[in-house]
């Protein structure tokens, strides 16, 4: 199969033969594909004339690609090849390879990538090219917002991103058989459990393993679980319905606590003397309401599936939502989970429970299921189940 190219001649090598480029032609414009190579030309004058519009009726000039034999034959613009390789028929994948990728796409950069890595931007490039040819696909694109993923990047990523992750677990085995000195956990919270349970847990991990890289975020149930799925996270602590309906295949939970989604109501409001409401009682009502990703949102939803209920303000704190309510904004959902649902005298809040079958939820540890932890986030399963022993008799209870 012939392919245009776009190489051009570049370096003359002695008097019968050009260097040239050669390789498949993108056609979105980037250049040169996977099994790009240098090429000699067997008649260079030929194609030169050629290509400035000299003399078009000299014909094709005609080369040969001497690393592999194939015959090349030179176009106006360029040159072509014969592409003898299929994909995946490449050379070994190396792991320097797969991280330089996933850095790059990561960061949206391959500057910012080589920052972060240490070594000098070419690099980069160049191990990322080598990772294409060993692969026979194009894995990034390049554009005004930075490196982009082709769709060819986005099936690999998943298998990309296990590898890396099984590297940095045999790492950490090894040096575990001589005491815990490395590793890295990278935890995703909910805002709950960093009031509740993680200020001593952090800091007691910290001092026993102290050369171990801890990192926290905090970020909504739904979106931790997600991180926790595709790697970015090693565990997560989640709020999650104890039905199961908020729970993602591949993934394994241990709960820590059990609490129940609630109703935040304004002073004087017609069902602020209720101890319960039902969700029918809601129609028609304004909500300040959190943004999806939290688990929050996801009973919203529930609620407004149903009946009509309007969303009129949007957050990602539970105190803002508290205090809208106060001010008669809307009514607002609260989890008994969080320490601040239990602040019924905050400017008059009232809270009732929410009378859904699925209102019930869980404080949960989630892990991948597929997976054995490494030493290092094993170690800090250990510290939290100890100091979450009891978590349950701690949280407030509004009721």
């Amino acid at each position: 199969m012939i392919n245009e190219v776009v190489g051009i001649p570049h370096q003359a090598v002695g008097p019968q033969t050009l260097a040239a480029t050669a390789g498949p032609v993108d056609p979105g414009g980037a250049g040169l594909l996977p099994g790009s190579r240098e090429v000699l030309i067997e008649d260079p004058q030929r194609l030169v004339d050629q290509q400035q519009g000299k003399n078009p009726a000299l014909g094709v000039p005609v080369g040969r690609d001497h690393s592999s034999g194939n015959t090349v034959r030179g176009l106006p613009g360029g040159v072509t090849r014969t592409y003898a390789g299929r994909p995946g028929e490449g050379a070994a994948v190396r792991l320097e390879q797969l991280r330089y990728l996933d850095t790059a796409l990561r960061l949206g950069s391959v500057r910012r990538a080589a920052i972060e890595l240490g070594v000098a931007q070419p690099s980069v490039s160049a191990q990322i090219r080598r990772l294409e040819e060993d692969l026979g696909v194009v894995l990034i694109t390049r554009g005004a917002q930075g490196v982009r993923p082709t769709d060819a990047a986005e099936a690999i990523l998943p298998h990309l991103r296990a590898a890396l992750r099984a590297e940095d677990a045999m790492r950490q085995e090894a040096g575990a058989i001589t005491g815990l000195r490395a590793g890295r956990v990278r935890l995703g919270s909910i805002s709950a459990a960093s009031h509740a349970v993680l200020p001593v847990i952090v800091r007691r991990f910290r001092s026993e393993y102290p050369s171990i890289h801890f990192q926290v975020t905090e970020r909504g149930s739904t979106v931790i679980s997600d991180d926790v799925a595709t790697g970015e996270f090693d565990l997560g602590i989640v709020s999650r319905f104890l039905r199961g309906g908020s729970d993602r295949p591949g993934l394994r939970y241990i709960d820590l606590a059990h609490g129940r989604i609630v109703l935040c109501l304004p002073p004087g409001h017609r069902l602020a003397q209720r101890r319960s409401v039902e969700a029918a009682d809601l129609a028609g009502e304004a909500m300040v309401v959190f943004h999806r990703g939290y688990l929050l949102r996801a009973a919203f939803d529930a609620l407004a599936a149903e009946h009509a209920i309007d969303a009129v303000y949007y957050t990602d704190s539970a105190e803002t939502a508290q205090r809208m309510v106060a001010a008669g904004v809307g009514l607002s959902l609260a989890s008994t989970l969080a320490p601040n649902s239990g602040m019924q005298s905050l400017d008059g809040v009232h809270l009732a429970l929410l009378d859904e079958e699925w209102a019930e939820t869980r404080m949960s540890v989630v892990l991948r299921s597929d997976e054995q932890p490494s030493p290092a986030v094993r170690a800090f399963l250990r510290i939290l189940q100890q100091e979450s022993h009891g978590l349950q008799d701690r949280l407030p209870d509004p009721f």
